[in-house]
């Protein structure tokens, strides 16, 4: 970490104060990022500007040349949209699945479906600006959101590696001068109760604090059949997060903690409806989809946390920051089945420790004038293990064991491991505005990884004493990697609110070592060059905003994941292409009369894999085998999807009521890269009916989540033995929500 230790210092000589202004005459400033939204037009009464920090700085969303999708925290309100795994409601190009506990997103096709130690997934997750480097701590609950931000394709320069699909930003209020409290509580079918609450304060002329607190627990969305017990139930879900804000003279200090915690068993995996399970056994078939039929229960645990201080002043016309960040997370699951019936086959218990420190210098050029730049040095270290081993228990029943059978009768495979990532890159991109209204952006990244693995794997045989045999023998082996990213962008502004840009941007995400599976090789880095053209327009008087933009991906080293007896990796050998369209809408023909739509179009193929994990229809016990899968799609890359929603808002006096409705359309999509797991399409519908007292002091709200009860999968993947195993989403949920604000 002694690189981090000399970019902090050379941010804190940077930051020393060339003139120190009187704390008394200071104020609270806001944050560049503090406001989401700027008034509506007042000639118009039409749509607001949308403030991003897609490149690094404060701008309205329709000047920037990226295809962005901005949410703000009243529709995320409105809308039924409480977390991360339910934001494709608001973005249909955005796919967000609950994977064992792993936050798995997916933007155009391109993302994760697989979390272990040391796995960085390729769209990157940030929450004010701090970098999520693992996928077990992204799971949260919205609570004091200003806005979510989805930036798509590749944004290899100025965020770096792991943001080949693009990333979510996820940007927190900040604690102002006005004193704030507010909160709800709600409850609802299956027994849900969830608690917010959120206090803001100013403690001194230039010192502001806040702290959110959030709750949630329901019933199981099923049972398990083998059993009777719950399945798909939250014990609880809390988190803390606070924030303080302090403006001595020219600086500003932020400081941010957060706490989570969750225990529950939504890593269920079960034999998946419709699939057959062992030779001449029925078909699966639940009485209800959210029922399980499995002889172990899986109690998942998690708890992450951080806490953040970036420090930021003006120096003339530049600005300089340095922000460090310490994360951590446990992550732990089980038992839980890997051959999903209530057979005593296959039970696997992990334990996941994470921490991280990320440490990164800004510097960025101050005003509006012709040449605006970015630049800055961004420093990564995480070690991520196997805090208890990770543990594969066969059967002691020689019917389900075959290996009993032998004369090296393997009961248990014991693995154990970790890696270690230290990164550093350094940054710079410019927009030079070529003449009037005709921008050129131009930047490059440098990137250098070096990952350190040891880890191995032991088996434990079924005769007295239980010895142990090594399988895999302990190894320690280290790899390092060098990746320049760039980015090339015109953009011409036709008018004040329209907009047309053409950009090219490459990205990578990093390789590593498969700590679950010692055995596998080293997967190389994924490689994308990404072509966009887009359009930006406020039309008619600024009541239609339409957002545009066609892209072709060129896709190199796709790493998939491949399931073994004893854990799951991930493996290259493929290239790809994908390419479509996406486009959002938003139309207000009237004041109170919002309404909103997407579209996404995707055509994913991978063009050259050989060697992908291909397994039989129907599951019945057949091997996973190794097969030509050419031609076929990518995972998680629906041809079609598209959103439409409305708000109303009828005042009524000093009151008023909203109603909110959002239906979300899928075509079929495959989980596996062998394309042999189909997803059917499937609609969503959200709605809710907002009462709103005395100017929203007092809110009362019914609510409905997934209103005609869609059985979706959220995950299905394919054992070695050929079980086809599934997670699911949630069923219908509704109930009463009932809010303050002082």
């Amino acid at each position: 970490m002694r690189s981090s230790i000399y970019l902090s210092g050379v941010a804190l000589m940077a930051l020393a104060p060339i003139e120190y202004a009187q704390a008394q005459d200071a104020t609270i400033s806001p944050s560049a990022s503090a406001d989401a939204t700027t008034g509506p037009d007042d000639q118009s009464g039409g749509l607001q500007d949308i403030v991003v920090t897609a490149q690094r700085r404060s701008e309205r969303m329709q000047d920037v040349p990226i295809a962005i999708s901005a949410v703000t925290a009243a529709t995320l309100e409105t809308s039924g949209v409480k977390g991360l795994d339910t934001l494709q409601m608001a973005v249909p190009s955005l796919s967000v699945q609950n994977s064992s506990g792993a936050l798995t997103l997916r933007i155009r096709g391109l993302g994760a479906i697989f979390g272990g130690p040391g796995f960085e997934p390729p769209v990157a997750l940030y929450v004010d600006g701090q970098y999520y480097g693992t996928q077990f701590g992204g799971l949260m609950q919205f609570n004091n959101i200003e806005r979510v931000e989805v930036l798509k394709g590749p944004q290899g320069t100025l965020f770096g590696r792991n943001a080949t699909g693009g990333l979510v930003q996820i940007i927190t209020k900040d604690p102002g001068r006005t004193p704030e409290f507010k909160g709800s509580m709600s409850y609802g079918n299956y027994n849900a109760v969830e608690g917010q609450i959120y206090a803001s304060t100013p403690l001194g002329p230039n010192l502001a604090a806040d702290i959110a607190g959030s709750f949630s627990r329901h019933d199981g969305w099923g049972i398990n059949e083998f059993t009777g017990n719950d399945s798909y139930k939250v014990d609880f879900d809390i988190g803390f997060r606070s924030k303080v804000v302090w403006t001595p003279g020219d600086f500003k200090f932020t400081l941010i903690g957060d706490y989570t915690k969750r225990k529950n068993n939504m890593a269920w995996l079960t034999g998946s409806e419709g699939s057959v399970l062992f030779p001449g056994q029925p078909p699966v078939h639940y009485a209800n989809p959210w029922n399980t039929n499995t002889d172990a229960e899986p109690k998942l645990s998690n708890r992450n946390g951080g806490i953040s201080l970036k420090v930021e002043r003006p120096l003339g016309n530049i600005t300089i920051s340095n922000h460090a960040v310490y994360r951590f997370s446990r992550f732990s699951v089980g038992p839980f089945e890997l051959d999903g019936s209530p057979a005593p086959i296959v039970r696997v218990d992990e334990d996941i420790k994470d921490r991280q420190f990320t440490n990164e210098l800004q510097l960025s050029s101050s005003g509006d004038g012709r040449f605006k730049w970015v630049a800055g040095a961004f420093y990564y270290w995480s070690h991520s293990k196997i805090a208890d081993p990770l543990i594969v228990t066969f059967s002691d029943d020689p019917n389900f064991n075959p290996n009993l059978n032998t004369p090296f009768p393997l009961h248990k495979v014991i693995t154990t491991g970790g890696q270690r990532v230290e990164s550093i890159s350094g940054y710079a991109q410019g927009d030079l505005e070529l003449v009037d209204r005709l921008t050129l952006t131009l930047g490059a990244r440098y990137t250098y990884e070096k990952r350190k693995f040891s880890g191995g794997t032991l088996g434990e045989l079924l005769v007295p004493g239980n010895p142990q045999i090594p399988l895999v023998p302990t190894n320690n082996q280290q790899k390092s990697v060098k990746r320049p990213t760039f980015r090339a962008a015109i953009n011409y502004k036709f008018t004040d609110d329209v907009m047309g840009y053409v950009s090219v941007n490459t990205g990578f995400k990093s390789g590593g070592y498969n700590v679950f599976a010692p055995d596998f090789a080293f997967y190389e880095p994924e490689k994308i060059t990404a072509y966009e053209i887009g359009q930006k327009a406020d039309l008619f008087n600024r009541t239609v905003r339409l957002n545009t933009s066609v892209f072709y991906y060129d896709y190199k080293n796709v790493q998939t994941q491949k399931v073994t007896q004893s854990g799951t990796g991930l493996v290259n050998g493929a290239k790809a292409r994908i390419y479509g369209l996406d486009s959002d809408i938003t139309i207000v023909p009237t004041p109170n009369l919002q309404i909103t739509g997407g579209l996404s179009l995707l055509h994913t193929e991978y063009l050259s894999f050989i060697a992908a994990p291909v397994s039989k229809p129907g599951g019945g016990g057949i091997p996973v085998i190794t097969d030509d899968v050419s031609g076929n799609h990518l995972n998680y890359s629906p041809d079609m999807t598209f959103s439409l929603g409305a708000t109303w808002t009828v005042p009524i006096g000093e009151n008023e009521l909203i109603a909110n409705a959002n239906w979300l359309h899928s075509e079929h999509y495959f989980h596996e890269a062998d394309n042999v797991a189909r997803e059917p399409a499937f609609d969503k519908i959200n709605a809710s009916l907002t009462y709103n007292i005395d100017n929203g002091r007092i809110s009362i709200a019914g609510f409905v989540n997934n209103l005609t009860d869609e059985a979706v999968r959220a995950v299905v993947l394919t054992s070695t033995t050929g079980q086809q195993l599934q997670i699911m989403q949630a069923p219908r949920t509704y109930g009463v929500r009932i809010g303050f604000k002082m």
